[in-house]
């Protein structure tokens, strides 16, 4: 069994005294204190604990601290690649303890438009590389009702794409010769950051079969993220959810992870979940309740001892 979580935190931003840890109302204040330092303390604690009761397990217990989870993610790039190896693993993502079989995946792409400058008043001399970009994102509007017309995924629900950010042209009296779009491509379980890179560009090759002088390029862009999915049968979850059974009475079910994660690149099934709220992350009020990081500890360390005794 391994209990994971990334070391890295965003930007402090303007986030005063952003790493300067604070101690207060029950809660502790400062970047990364949810995403995700709280999760490697309740890792840390099961391990303590298991350490100064000498528990003899029948198995490994593994702490994959990770590096790198906001950038590139070379940290769990590495696991996947090189090991360390597991059967089963819970990744401490704040969830709010939730137990979260699923997450969406993500890629980024800039699509490019060329043409030809000219002035305004002789505009049939250039080509407007805005307004082929316009036809692109005709496709991608088609693309993404296309992606809401496959059946969803029972947790995520629909993947997407997104046309998020656009620049082009210099003067108002000038035909543009240049336009660029950024797009984010939301994936779900069953799909590739591959697959749905070539499915873009086919979209995108679409728009420019309009006419002959259409040059345009499809760049990857930004964090690659593939997504995660764990069977609802697994005994991580099963170990999970009897734990919730026994701290507080009831069976949590199951859910779904609203943000991404490096789980999908570990290569061993992984569920999420994990102590604090994922709504508290990069921004400049993050806390979490300690109370919540006990009781996460607790939680790990009952389904470590029904999965390794």
């Amino acid at each position: 069994l391994a209990l994971a979580g990334h070391t890295d935190t965003v930007d402090a931003g303007d986030f005063p005294g952003a790493f300067d840890a604070r101690w207060e109302d029950g809660k502790v204040h400062g970047r990364g204190a949810c995403d995700m330092k709280a999760g490697l303390a309740a890792n840390l604690a099961v391990l303590k604990t298991l350490k100064d009761a000498s528990a003899a397990l029948s198995g490994n217990l593994l702490l994959c601290f990770i590096a790198d989870e906001e950038h590139g993610m070379v940290g769990a790039r590495a696991i996947g690649r090189d090991g360390p190896r597991a059967d089963q693993c819970i990744m401490s993502e704040p969830t709010e303890l939730q137990v979260c079989l699923s997450s969406k995946g993500r890629i980024g792409a800039t699509i490019v438009t060329r043409g030809r400058s000219a002035h305004a008043r002789t505009p049939e001399k250039g080509i407007n590389a805005i307004s082929h970009m316009g036809r692109v994102i005709g496709c991608i509007d088609d693309y993404h009702a296309a992606l809401q017309a496959r059946d969803p995924h029972p947790l995520l629900g629909h993947a997407s794409v997104v046309p998020g950010v656009i620049r082009g042209g210099e003067q108002a009296n000038r035909v543009p010769d240049y336009c660029e779009l950024e797009v984010d491509r939301r994936t779900v379980p069953g799909e590739t950051p591959e697959t749905a890179l070539a499915e873009l560009r086919k979209w995108v090759g679409d728009a420019a079969t309009c006419c002959a002088d259409f040059a345009y390029q499809v760049v990857p862009s930004g964090l690659v993220l593939p997504p995660s999915d764990i069977a609802a049968g697994e005994p991580v979850v099963a170990a999970l959810r009897s734990a919730h059974q026994a701290l507080f009475g009831a069976d949590p079910g199951v859910q779904s992870f609203s943000a991404g994660s490096d789980a999908g690149y570990l290569g061993f099934p992984t569920v999420i979940c994990g102590p604090g709220s994922i709504s508290h992350a990069h921004r400049p009020i993050e806390h979490v309740e300690i109370s919540q990081v006990v009781t996460a500890a607790r939680l790990f360390l009952h389904a470590a001892l029904q999965l390794l005794r």
